[in-house]
């Protein structure tokens, strides 16, 4: 629409133009002040109609690119959002033993590195997002505020699932190195009791030593 105003504007150059020349040369004719002054209010008002057009339009571009950034910076952080939370789903369908569960450790610490980009995403949709309300009519608005609300509400739930899966992994990883630290202490001793065993299974000469094997043994 604004752009064919600007159209229509210029396209009345030729006629403003023409009708200001006729003004003057009939009031040079006529000895009429009243003409010229007529003549000259005319080009003033089609001047302030000009930039008027133009300070619409470039108000309008400004609204659209702002518009867009916005849009821009929320898509970037919704897809970060998603890949995140697949990332999440893949680590806990994955951790079936130690070895996964210590990958899924190590993606999760990943992830957790990654936290400040998805943070500084987040507050970038929320800056930009805001910048639009005061230039955005009641429903779009609210539909912005909406969508900022979700995000965040996404976002704590996704810091959530992540402290909720590093503080799983860490409980079954210490569970796992207890178990581990278990069974080698007691494979040693079965080993050791094992040998022992053997080693005293040799016969006796007399009833004094029998009995003296007999008390070792217990």
């Amino acid at each position: 629409k604004l752009k064919n105003v600007g159209s229509e504007v210029k396209a009345k150059q030729a006629d403003v133009d023409h009708f200001t020349d006729l003004s003057q040369t009939l009031s040079q004719i006529s000895n009429d002040m009243r003409l010229s002054t007529y003549a000259n209010q005319t080009i003033n008002r089609y001047k302030a109609l000009q930039v008027a057009e133009k300070e619409l339009v470039s108000k309008w571009e400004r609204y659209v690119i702002e518009h867009q950034v916005y849009r821009e910076r929320y898509t970037e952080f919704t897809q970060w959002l998603s890949e995140a939370k697949e990332h999440i789903d893949q680590v806990t369908r994955a951790t079936t033993d130690v070895d996964s569960m210590q990958r899924g450790r190590d993606d999760i610490q990943a992830l957790l590195a990654e936290k400040e980009q998805g943070l500084a995403k987040l507050n970038a949709s929320i800056q930009h997002g805001e910048k639009l309300y005061p230039d955005t009519a009641t429903a779009g608005r609210e539909k912005i505020r909406q969508q900022l609300r979700t995000a965040k509400d996404v976002w704590d739930s996704l810091l959530s699932d992540i402290t909720e899966l590093q503080r799983k992994f860490d409980t079954s990883m210490g569970l796992w190195a207890s178990y581990q630290d278990g069974a080698e202490s007691t494979d040693k001793w079965l080993l050791e009791v094992d040998t022992w065993l053997k080693g005293d299974a040799d016969l006796k000469n007399t009833l004094q030593e029998k009995r003296a094997q007999l008390q070792n043994n217990r």
